[in-house]
C-alpha cells in the first residue's frame, strides 16, 4: 500500500512538472526529491555533501578509474558511503559521465534516454551530452526515451551534487533561445557569452528498466560502439539488499561482493537470477562491469560496504529491516613509467599487419553501410591485440572527408582501428556521413599512435615527427604529425593551431594547459 501511495504521489508530481514547465522548460529536467533525499537549499546540500567528502579517506588508487558503482538512497542513509566512490576520483575529473540507473517506477523492457537539455539541483545545472546520447539512441530500438520515467527518478539526480562538488560546477542558467549540444559546440559557445558559462562535465542519463542479459548486452554494445572522444566514466547508481534483518543482509551482500572482487560477471547475474544476490540496479551493474572489462579494467576495489543499520541516525535505525550500499571502483593498475612506456611501445608494424588493419576498416564501414554487424575479426598478430592508440582518416580526391580516433590505448589495436574507422565514415559532425555509392571513392589511411608524453617544454616540439595533444578544462584537441607537415607549419604556428583546434583562444597553450606530445606510424592504402 505503501509503495503504491508512493508511486501516486510521483506520478502527480510529474504531472505538474510537466504542466507547469512548458514544452521549452522541459528541457531543464528539475530536481524530483531535493528535499526529500538531500537538501532543497544551495548552502545546505553543498556542506553537506562537503562534510561526506571531508570523513571519507583518500584511498589513493594507483591507476585509472574506469567505472563506479555508488548507492543512491536519500544522503541521510548512503551518502557517507557514496563519497568513499566519488573522493577516490575527486581529482581524477572526466568530460563525461556515463550514468546508469534503475527505473524504480516505471518497467519497460528497454532502456531510457533523456536526449537533451539539463538536469538541475540546488547546486546548479549539468548539461547533456546531446551527441552522445543521440549515438546511443541511434544504435538499436530497444535504446529509447521514456522522459515520464527520468523526471520522477531518484537514482541519478542523487549522484549529481556529488559530481558538482568534486568537479566543478560553474554553469549558471542558459537562456532559452540557447541550444546547448553536447562537448562539441564548446567552440562555439565561449564562457561568458551572454553570462552563461559551461560545466566541467556533461552526463548522459540512462535508465535501466530491466537488468535481463539482454539488456545489459544491448547497453554494452552501444557503449562500446560509441565511446566518447573526451574522456569519461561510467558510474552504476544501484543499492544492494533490501528489508532483511541485519544479519541476513550482510550474508547476502557479502556473496555480491565476492563476485565483484573475483571480476566474475556471469557469476553475479546468475546468483542474482536464482535470488541468491540482490542489486536494485543490476542491469547497471553488470553493464558497467561488462565495458571496465573490455576498456581493461583489472582491478576491483571495495572502498566501503555498509548497511542502514550502520548508517541511520539513532532514531531512524532499524536493524530488522536494512538496505545495503557499497561504493566500488573499477580500475586499471597504473604501472611504473618505465613499465608503462615498456608495454605501451607498440613495435612498428609490419606490412601484414598495415595490411590486415586497413582491411579491418574498411569491413568495419562496408558492413555497416549494408546494415550489417561488424564482422568478429580474427586476429592472429599480438601486436594488433595490444591496447592501442589510433586515427583513421578517409580521404576523397585528394580532400578530407573524415577523421576520429582514440588518443589513448583504451582498447585493442585492431577494435580501436574499427570503431575510428566507423566513426570517422558516419558520426564526424563536421561532414555528412559516407554513402555506399562513395565508398569506392574513398582512400583509407590510419595512424598507430605512441603512448602521450605529457612536456613542459615546447622546444621539445618536433615539427613533421610529433603530434599534439592539448588539454584545459572541458576544451582538448589533437592533431596529427603529419598535418603540421602538410600546411607548413613551423613550432609557434602548430601551437596556435593546436589551440584553434580544441576551441581555445590563440596561445591558450601558455596559460595552465597541459600540451602532450606522440609520435605516429602512417600507412594508406594503395591508390584504387
Amino acid at each position: 500500500m505503501k509503495d503504491l501511495i508512493t508511486s501516486i504521489s510521483v506520478l502527480i508530481l510529474v504531472f505538474f512538472i510537466l504542466v507547469s514547465a512548458g514544452a521549452q522548460e522541459m528541457r531543464i529536467r528539475k530536481p524530483a526529491v531535493a528535499g526529500q533525499f538531500y537538501s532543497d537549499e544551495e548552502a545546505k546540500l553543498s556542506n553537506e555533501v562537503e562534510s561526506y567528502l571531508g570523513k571519507a579517506p583518500d584511498l589513493k588508487l594507483q591507476g585509472e578509474v574506469l567505472a563506479l558503482i555508488v548507492p543512491h538512497a536519500g544522503y541521510t542513509f548512503s551518502g557517507a558511503v557514496a563519497a568513499y566512490a566519488y573522493k577516490a576520483i575527486e581529482n581524477k575529473p572526466k568530460k563525461t559521465v556515463i550514468l546508469i540507473g534503475p527505473s524504480h517506477q516505471f518497467r519497460y523492457n528497454y532502456i531510457s534516454i533523456l536526449p537533451r537539455g539539463m538536469y538541475e539541483t540546488p547546486l546548479g545545472q549539468v548539461p547533456i551530452n546531446e551527441v552522445l546520447a543521440q549515438r546511443f539512441l541511434d544504435f538499436s530500438d530497444k535504446i529509447r526515451t521514456h522522459p515520464l520515467a527520468h523526471y520522477g527518478e531518484h537514482s541519478l539526480e542523487v549522484q549529481l551534487p556529488f559530481l558538482q562538488k568534486i568537479w566543478g560546477n560553474e554553469f549558471t542558467p542558459l537562456e532559452k533561445n540557447i541550444n546547448w549540444s553536447g562537448p562539441q559546440s564548446t567552440s562555439k559557445v565561449s564562457a561568458g557569452e551572454k553570462g552563461d558559462s559551461l560545466t566541467g562535465f556533461t552526463i548522459v542519463p540512462i535508465l535501466m528498466g530491466s537488468y535481463k542479459w539482454d539488456m545489459v548486452e544491448i547497453l554494452k554494445e552501444a557503449i562500446l560502439n560509441n565511446l566518447p572522444e573526451e574522456s569519461f566514466i561510467l558510474i552504476a547508481s544501484s543499492d544492494m539488499s533490501h528489508y532483511h534483518n541485519y544479519e541476513e543482509a550482510a550474508a547476502i551482500d557479502k556473496k555480491s561482493l565476492g563476485f565483484i572482487k573475483r571480476f566474475d560477471i556471469q557469476g553475479l547475474y546468475n546468483s542474482i537470477e536464482r535470488g541468491q544476490c540482490e542489486w536494485c540496479g543490476a542491469g547497471c551493474v553488470l553493464t558497467i562491469m561488462e565495458v571496465a572489462k573490455e576498456l581493461g579494467a583489472d582491478k576491483v576495489r571495495i572502498l566501503k560496504y555498509a548497511n542502514s543499520g550502520d548508517t541511520a541516525p539513532p532514531w531512524l535505525r532499524d536493524k530488522e529491516r536494512v538496505v545495503g550500499y557499497s561504493a566500488i571502483a573499477f580500475y586499471r593498475e597504473e604501472k611504473t613509467e618505465k613499465v608503462r612506456k615498456e608495454e605501451g611501445k607498440l613495435s612498428d608494424l609490419d606490412k601484414e599487419e598495415q595490411r590486415l588493419l586497413l582491411e579491418i576498416a574498411r569491413a568495419s564501414i562496408e558492413n555497416a553501410l549494408e546494415g550489417e554487424n561488424i564482422p568478429e575479426f580474427q586476429v592472429k598478430s599480438d601486436g594488433l591485440k595490444k591496447l592501442g592508440g589510433a586515427f583513421v582518416t578517409l580521404n576523397k580526391s585528394g580532400r578530407l572527408r573524415g577523421c576520429i580516433g582514440f588518443p589513448e590505448a583504451v582498447l585493442p589495436l585492431y577494435q580501436a582501428v574499427s570503431q575510428a574507422a566507423l566513426s570517422a565514415a558516419l558520426k564526424d559532425h563536421r561532414f555528412p556521413p559516407v554513402t555506399k555509392e562513395e565508398l569506392p571513392d574513398i582512400e583509407i589511411e590510419i595512424s598507430v599512435l605512441s603512448p602521450l608524453e605529457k612536456i613542459a617544454d615546447v622546444n621539445r616540439i618536433e615539427v613533421g615527427k610529433h603530434g599534439l595533444v592539448i588539454r584545459r578544462g572541458i576544451y582538448s584537441g589533437l592533431l596529427l604529425p603529419q598535418v603540421a607537415a602538410e600546411y607548413g607549419w613551423d613550432r609557434a604556428e602548430f601551437l596556435e593551431r593546436i589551440c584553434e583546434k580544441a576551441g581555445l583562444p590563440r596561445g591558450a597553450w601558455r596559460e595552465n594547459a597541459e600540451v602532450y606530445i606522440f609520435t605516429a606510424q602512417v600507412f594508406h592504402e594503395k591508390k584504387r
